[in-house]
């Protein structure tokens, strides 16, 4: 049996926009705040505002965001912050109560995810590029004085992810494999974009682990030759994943999800050169040209 990572018969539509009555046009009378779920939200708000704003990220890197409770202190970040960047499709399941009072406060939220049942939309570069735009609508309507270097910066942003895109489209293209399996099932927007089968073996959260009778499933269709490598996440455990690739005498390798970034690698590296990685680490895996 063949696990792909969509629904049949359903087509994810992604909703970007303020879900809020937002308020009319104001001068704000400090630097901006923005408040970020998860990290790639966190990344497109110091990407676009860089000094002009402050950016917050609710959880800590590290963490598991599908697991994440925020604490009393993080509620009354995000009902504070002048934009709130969620991710929506269930990663935050604390979500509703805040916009109830942001809402109430004529506060914006955007929603990046909303109405998906995959929330992994970050992991598709085209995405990114329009939560980018999103954003630096916003922000311009909150401070029109600074308009101009948002836009400009979310420009140069989406010009360095079409090169992001362009890359991956040119490395996936030529590939010997286009199956493999990976830790959870976060690569679906990815899959679809780039025409690969991304099989998972734990659901959408990590918790949702799989059945003896899958993994004996996913065994066997690495047995049948169509599975080149088995990736882990460095953030989650990977015994399931690596003791499944020695199952079968395959290749174990890390993939990156992106949902979160350590406190070592904050200077170094982002969701760019995170990506980018992911790129060469496909490569190697599906013997890519």
């Amino acid at each position: 049996m063949r696990y792909r990572w969509y629904a049949v018969g359903v087509i994810f539509t992604i909703i970007i926009g303020a879900l809020l009555l937002l308020s009319p046009r104001q001068q704000p009378s400090q630097t901006v705040h923005v408040v970020a779920s998860i990290y790639p939200y966190g990344f497109l708000a110091q990407a676009i505002g860089d000094d002009d704003i402050t950016v917050s990220i609710i959880v800590p890197p590290g963490a598991e965001a599908h697991d994440f409770e925020p604490s009393p202190k993080d509620i009354a970040l995000l009902e504070e912050a002048d934009v709130v960047m969620a991710n929506g499709a269930g990663i935050e399941p604390w979500l509703d109560e805040v916009q109830k009072t942001r809402s109430a406060l004529q506060k914006p939220t955007l929603i990046m995810a909303a109405g998906a049942n995959d929330p992994h939309v970050w992991l598709d570069p085209n995405n990114m590029k329009r939560f980018a735009a999103a954003l630096s609508s916003e922000l311009s309507r909150i401070d029109p004085q600074q308009a101009s270097s948002y836009k400009q910066r979310a420009v140069v942003l989406q010009k360095k992810l079409t090169a992001l895109d362009m890359r991956m489209r040119q490395t996936l293209s030529s590939c010997e494999y286009t199956s493999a399996i990976v830790a959870h099932d976060a690569f679906g927007y990815f899959a679809r974009t780039y025409h690969l089968d991304i099989i998972p073996i734990a659901g959408i959260s990590h918790e949702d682990e799989p059945s003896a009778k899958k993994i004996a499933e996913l065994i066997d269709l690495a047995r049948s030759n169509e599975i080149h490598a088995v990736y882990f996440e460095s953030y989650a455990d990977p015994t399931l994943s690596q003791t499944l690739a020695q199952e079968v005498g395959v290749i174990s390798l890390p993939l990156d999800p992106v949902e979160t970034i350590s406190d070592d690698d904050s200077t170094t590296t982002n969701y760019l050169t995170i990506m980018e990685e992911n790129r060469k680490q496909l490569q190697k895996g599906l013997v890519c040209q």
